[in-house]
């Protein structure tokens, strides 16, 4: 199995990246749903896209500490660090880390919502927080829990 990142605009794609054994579908799947928006006219762009429309960016309200902690019990492996949600992933290697990543890019570029992380072989660490609200919103919360189904447990140590 292979996935896929793309750039999609009405023009077509202008940028694809293909990783293969990776193992992880979503974000092939993701990208050729768009690239089938785009060949019937439409965009390539989901609800969370403001900038198409010409729209300001809505901001979210910080979350207070307890919303933050409630979120957390329903988020395995994240916590409150630094005033933002953190989280460390170990994948059996290198190339099904990069697989979580592109996945996980595909669906924070259709939220317009865009994660810290890093990665280093077979780990990724992510950092969620919203620059506008000056901390955690609703937005990172959604965003951890779509890692966490991508982060399917079969491609974690």
């Amino acid at each position: 199995m292979w996935v896929g990142l793309g750039i999609c605009y009405p023009a077509g794609p202008i940028a694809t990246l293909c990783v293969s054994p990776a193992g992880i579908g979503s974000g092939y799947a993701h990208l050729a749903r768009l690239q089938s928006r785009v060949a019937k006219g439409g965009s390539a762009t989901t609800r969370y896209d403001h900038r198409e429309r010409g729209e300001k960016m809505s901001t979210s309200r910080a979350l207070t500490e307890s919303e933050i902690a409630e979120a957390l019990a329903n988020l395995p492996g994240w916590r409150f660090e630094n005033g933002k949600l953190h989280r460390g992933y170990k994948f059996t290697d290198f190339v099904s880390a990069f697989a979580f990543m592109t996945s996980a890019a595909l669906v924070a570029e259709g939220m317009q919502h865009h994660p810290e992380w890093f990665n280093v072989w077979n780990a990724v660490r992510v950092d969620l927080w919203t620059h506008d609200a000056g901390g955690v919103t609703t937005l990172d919360v959604e965003l951890a829990q779509r890692m966490e189904e991508l982060a399917s447990p079969q491609f974690t140590k």
